[in-house]
């Protein structure tokens, strides 16, 4: 006989609601196949939020990606999380996941003020001079 872990059936009825959430699925497969990429991000936060591009770094860290360097954007009205991919599409798996986790734009090439900053050296002497392969703005549309 199958019982509920809980005493009720919440976990059954949130599983059963959640069980055609495609992006949910999207998003784990993409994190899955990243964890062999080893991909190298930057994070500025790009909102008033404070402590939000240190909790996202967090995140990231856990999740396999080497956090080269967490600092503020050049103004915090991002309204959409940004993700400029430095690294010629060598790790498809991390951008799929860095996109579909925080809903952000992609662009190919930086602004010449943020290349020019992220060549800058890094305050983690274990990162000085590492390249990121991708610069995350976070914007205001970031829920983690």
């Amino acid at each position: 006989m199958l019982e509920p872990r809980a005493d009720n059936l919440s976990e059954l009825k949130e599983f059963v609601a959640d069980i055609f959430n495609e992006e949910r699925y999207v998003v784990e497969l993409a994190l899955a196949a990243a964890a062999t990429e080893a991909a190298k991000v930057e994070i500025r936060n790009g909102t008033w939020i404070n402590g939000l591009g240190v909790e996202t770094g967090e995140l990231l860290k856990q999740q396999g990606f080497i956090v080269t360097k967490i600092t503020n954007a050049d103004r915090r009205d991002y309204q959409k999380t940004v993700i400029y991919n430095l690294n010629d599409q060598s790790k498809p798996n991390s951008l799929k996941y860095l996109k579909a986790k925080f809903g952000a734009n992609v662009a190919v090439s930086p602004p010449a003020w943020l290349a020019t900053q992220a060549l800058a050296a890094s305050p983690d002497p274990a990162q000085a001079g590492v390249s990121p392969d991708f610069i995350i703005i976070l914007g205001n549309n970031l829920a983690i």
